[in-house]
């Protein structure tokens, strides 16, 4: 009997044991927000263009222009032409006329040669206007000439600008300052 009540006790035992309360182990979760300090800058290793002693109705090719980006995020390169200053201003225009000139742009990889002068605009997607445009393969690009377009460019990448200038046909005046070619990178999420 002695071995039956030790038996029976050792049952109960188990049985208060395996029918106590359960306790769950609380949990909460850790939220990682990071914030990175991302720039997107560009650097230009020259910016001016002097064409003293140009003429009406004549056109201009210069370049390169290295576009360097010494930010730390990938970048697109953007670019956007500009009216002339002064008392009888030139337009930025599609097409050369009274006073409207027409300026074009091809990025291409860093050190690239120049284009000639018919890869300039021959698909008509090279010419600037007071708008910005994203220098695309297709849009400040050029299949036959140099293929690297100028977005997703890696820090510390460059690309190389080239430039190519029509004057007006004819004008209020010759001594203008064509104005200002903004260059500018936005940064690329990849």
């Amino acid at each position: 009997m002695k071995k039956v009540f030790i038996c029976l006790a050792i049952v109960i035992a188990s049985i208060a044991f395996v029918a106590q309360k359960s306790h769950a182990v609380a949990t909460d979760t850790i939220t990682i927000t990071i914030s990175i300090n991302a720039t997107s800058s560009v650097l230009l290793d020259n910016n001016t263009w002097n064409l003293s002693g140009s003429s009406f109705n004549t056109s201009y090719a210069t370049g390169p222009f290295t576009i360097s980006n010494d930010g730390n995020v990938y970048s697109d390169i953007m670019i956007q032409g500009s009216d002339s200053n002064g008392t009888n201003p030139w337009s930025i225009s599609a097409t050369t006329g009274l006073n409207q000139f027409v300026l074009q742009a091809l990025i291409g990889s860093d050190g690239a040669s120049a284009p000639a002068a018919s890869d300039f605009g021959n698909d008509g997607t090279d010419t600037l206007t007071t708008s910005y445009i994203t220098a695309t393969a297709a849009d400040l690009g050029e299949a036959t000439w140099d293929a690297t377009p100028g977005t997703t460019v890696a820090p510390g990448s460059a690309r190389d600008l080239f430039l190519y200038l029509s004057t007006p046909t004819s004008g209020w005046t010759s001594a203008v300052s064509i104005g200002s070619i903004v260059v500018n990178v936005s940064s690329n999420p990849l």
